[in-house]
């Protein structure tokens, strides 16, 4: 069979003759509801765009479900399908159980991508933002998700982007906006500038792959080093958070505390080195100092070659002796300083002790270029531990005959001893460091919000007056930065007046980075039209933080990060204040697993082939080329180059919107990756059918009065007792949400219990009714549209949304019970015996009449009977 991309439309689409919708009936067709199901799709998508299917929220409180707004990139793909399908899901859950919610939904549309997708189009970043951005709200109307489209926002918005130039104001009169001379991050490709969090650890841009270059620019910064300590405690208080973003954040921060230590230098130059581990200065080899250390940049400018290997890539071993001798604070030996491209500037000072033999990167530089050191260790491990002679040791023991006085001293102990001995001699102080550096928020792009500064000679730099916000966007037809902002191009926009003295001046001409948008819409969703301020904190009260924000984890540090800092700053800025949660903005955070796709890889070269070019024969893939060449079935994340996408929208028109939302809830648990199948969505299909079959039986059954409970059969109460359960299970899983995949199971399991009740003829249509009623209702929040449907062909004309499900717990003793019987040990059957009977013999007939019984027993004999309430026993031989 050849794999390719097409595939037989299902029966359930298949509409040769135009039907009435199904619900205008007054029994239910399945064959109806097979052929119409999108047609029952669009009558509730028609009839809900005029009027809602919520009731006004009846308990008074409000829950805020916030999913991570969307960069508009003209096309959904399904790991947007996957987190507004959960987001949506838990919105419709909440207002059923009578909350207030508000689920928005708005554009994070500033940014690299339009810019250059401008340029390359040659149309404004603004025409291609805009169409992008309808094109993706009909891709949502195929989704059937409910936004609150009146909060919509879409930040490249002149009304958005003033209050975020009215908070950079902000941060600035009150010093934590500021500019500075900096070595920074240079994209040679976006020709922009990074912030640290944007370069990974090759040294490479996030967004184009480009190897980073170093650049001194007067640049902006936000001073979120100064909220560190805040940023690290308060993560305490996100107890709804997952401990691995914690962990990543805390990382991210690094707090550490350790001793800055001088070393004096043959050039009237001191070298400050920060290290955790004061006791090892004694094997101090050499000082190696990073790339934006200002020692190298003064010697980069008198040396080439020093000059040409800082332009290497970060991940380079390869080091640069400089001119300068370093002498060892506590034994005054001389030792050689370095360029060394393994240290960075983020945590400590950008200069270190390299201690060889007790850190394997310094041991690693070491060896690569050369240098000199002595093969004894300063520590020595605990005695029942053996150490190679010239291997690094990183643990802890004792300290060896090379530390003079502190020979034998436990090493911990003599660390708080040097430490001590190097502050009486003023050369070291005891210091804490962190890891987080000032937010560099400065950006060479056009497409982003322009910074509100006027540069005068006399009077500095000078923010814009509030009454001229929002300083808006020029239209331009060239906005391809050489070097500097495209706007610094533009002489008509740049020239100004200062807003102080009223002398000629200059616009700032870069824009802000992106994150400054998406670091406050929450707040702005919920006071969207306010034209005075960002949000009345009066308005945003009640809601915030929010109560549940979905998002992937590749924004655990920078997106997360800044919006805590954001956050914390605008409390002390006074525009709102939440003493309860430390002034965090999210409560809790779900972070959903990726969409992995399925991807054919060849055996014999490696190569991902396309779907079309593999067959499969027999339970193997071949490559349909050369049959010989096997190929394996793989899962990666859907991208193109691995030919392993889905369209949404083909997937939504092939299936409808309800069984596609199903299928993505009940193939992984929230935060695990979904693998996707598209041929396991089949199995969504058949479970809505059957539970639709069962509606329509359950309508066609004559009534029968069994409201007693005392009357009913065991597998009547059985079947209220499952349903009683699995409402509370339903309940708890959508409030869990990492489990919403097992409400399609349990929901799958009711249907089929009410299916054979219905085929055994073993329940009344009252009991039955009550438990599909309960099962629709349940799975409301999953399956909008069909849910509506068998609500109102069960009868039923308000909304399937009205109330969450109320159904009282069956109190009765059952005639009957199942038991499991064990035999020798491990349990082989299930019977039914009278309730509470412990007659042995009545027992033994029921397991021996058992229709299995012959297989575990057969001809052997019991040789030990034990009978319970709950389980029986038996051994044979």
């Amino acid at each position: 069979m050849q794999l390719s991309n097409s595939r037989v439309v299902p029966r359930l689409l298949r509409s040769p003759n135009k039907i009435n919708i199904l619900s205008s009936k007054k029994t239910i067709s399945v064959d109806h509801f097979k052929q119409n199901f999108l047609d029952i799709e669009k009558k509730w998508k028609k009839k809900w765009a005029k009027q809602s299917p919520f009731p006004v929220g009846e308990s008074g409180e409000n829950k805020y479900i916030l999913s991570m707004f969307p960069y508009p990139s003209g096309s959904l793909h399904m790991g947007h399908v996957r987190v507004y399908t959960i987001s949506d899901t838990l919105s419709r859950y909440y207002r059923m159980k009578g909350f207030n919610v508000v689920h928005p939904m708005g554009w994070d549309a500033f940014g690299l991508p339009a810019e250059n997708a401008a340029i390359e189009h040659h149309i404004s970043p603004k025409s291609w933002t805009k169409s992008n951005i309808e094109k993706m709200k009909r891709q949502f109307e195929y989704m059937n998700v409910h936004f609150d489209w009146d909060r919509e926002i879409v930040t490249c918005d002149p009304a958005y982007y003033k209050w975020c130039q009215y908070l950079f104001i902000q941060l600035f009169k009150k010093g934590l906006a500021y500019q500075d001379d900096a070595l920074v991050n240079w994209d040679p490709v976006d020709c922009t500038v990074l912030a640290n969090e944007q370069v990974d650890s090759q040294g490479r841009s996030w967004r184009s792959g480009a190897v980073v270059e170093k650049k001194n620019l007067c640049q902006w910064f936000f001073k979120i080093s100064d909220y560190s300590e805040q940023l690290l405690n308060d993560l305490d208080h996100l107890r709804s958070w997952p401990e691995k973003v914690k962990k990543m954040q805390q990382n991210w921060i690094g707090k550490s505390k350790g001793l800055e230590i001088k070393f004096k230098t043959n050039q009237n130059y001191t070298i400050n080195i920060y290290t955790t581990r004061p006791e090892t200065v004694f094997g101090a080899a050499f000082i190696g100092l990073s790339k934006s250390h200002p020692l190298i940049q003064s010697e980069s400018q008198k040396d080439d070659t020093l000059g040409n290997i800082l332009k290497n890539d970060y991940s380079s071993n390869v080091g640069f002796k400089l001119p300068i001798i370093a002498y060892n604070p506590l034994t005054t030996t001389p030792i050689p300083v370095y360029y060394a491209p393994y240290v960075v500037d983020e945590h400590g000072t950008g200069a270190v002790m390299g201690v060889p033999m007790h850190d394997i990167r310094d041991f690693s530089f070491a060896t690569n270029n050369d240098i000199f050191w002595s093969p004894k260790h300063v520590v020595l491990p605990p005695k029942s531990e053996a150490v190679k002679h010239e291997s690094p040791y990183t643990g802890i023991g004792v300290m060896s005959e090379i530390c003079g006085e502190y020979k034998g001293m436990n090493n911990r102990e003599a660390a708080l001893k040097v430490s001590k001995a190097l502050q009486n001699l003023d050369t070291a102080q005891l210091v804490t460091k962190y890891r987080l550096r000032d937010w560099l928020v400065s950006r060479q792009r056009f497409w982003g919000t322009p910074i509100p500064i006027v540069h005068c000679d006399s009077c500095g730099a000078v923010p814009v007056p509030e009454h001229e916000l929002p300083v808006e966007l020029p239209e331009l037809t060239d906005i391809y930065g050489k070097g500097s902002s495209p706007l610094a191009n533009l002489e008509s926009w740049v020239k100004t007046d200062c807003p102080q003295c009223k002398q000629p001046a200059r616009r700032e001409t870069d824009t802000m980075d992106t994150f400054v948008d998406s670091s406050w819409y929450f707040f702005r969703f919920l006071d969207p039209k306010n034209e005075n301020l960002p949000f009345d904190p009066k308005k945003i009260e009640n809601d915030m933080p929010v109560d549940i924000y979905i998002g992937g984890i590749e924004h655990s540090i920078l997106h997360l990060l800044y919006s805590r800092f954001l956050a914390k700053a605008m409390k002390d800025i006074g525009l709102w204040k939440n003493d309860n949660l430390k002034n965090e903005p999210f409560t809790r955070l779900i972070t959903q697993g990726m969409v992995h796709g399925p991807t054919y890889v060849s055996q014999s070269t490696g190569r991902i082939l396309k779907p079309d070019q593999v067959e499969k024969i027999s339970d193997n893939f071949v490559n349909t080329a050369n049959p010989d060449d096997k190929v394996d079935l793989c899962y990666f994340k859907m991208s193109k180059s691995k030919h392993n996408g889905v369209d949404p929208v083909n997937t939504i028109l092939r299936w409808g919107s309800d069984v596609t939302r199903a299928h993505l809830l009940f193939s992984a648990p929230v935060d695990g990756v979904l693998q996707w199948d598209s041929t396991g969505i089949v199995g969504a299909e058949r479970w809505l059918l059957r539970l639709a079959t069962c509606v329509q039986n359950i309508q066609q059954m004559t009534q029968t009065d069994v409201s007693n409970l005392s009357n009913m059969n065991d597998k009547t109460l059985e079947l209220l007792e499952q349903t009683h359960g699995y409402m509370n299970a339903c309940a708890k899983n959508y409030e869990n949400i990492f489990s919403l995949n097992l409400i399609i199971s349990d929901s799958m399991k009711l249907t089929n219990a009410i299916h054979n009740c219905l085929k055994d003829n073993s329940a009344p249509r009252s009991a039955l009714k009550t438990s599909v009623e309960v099962l629709v209702q349940c799975i409301a929040p999953v399956v909008p549209c069909i849910s509506s449907e068998l609500w109102n062909c069960l009868g039923h004309k308000d909304s399937v949304y009205k109330s969450w499900p109320s159904m009282q717990k069956p109190v009765i003793t059952k005639k009957t019970v199942s038991i499991p019987v064990q035999i020798n040990g491990k349990w082989r059957l299930q019977v039914h015996v009278p309730n509470n009977c412990l007659d042995e013999k009545l027992v033994m007939k029921a397991v021996l009449a058992h229709p299995n019984a012959h297989q575990w027993i057969g001809d052997k004999k019991v040789v030990r009977t034990i009978v319970k309430p709950k389980v029986v026993s038996l051994v044979v031989k």
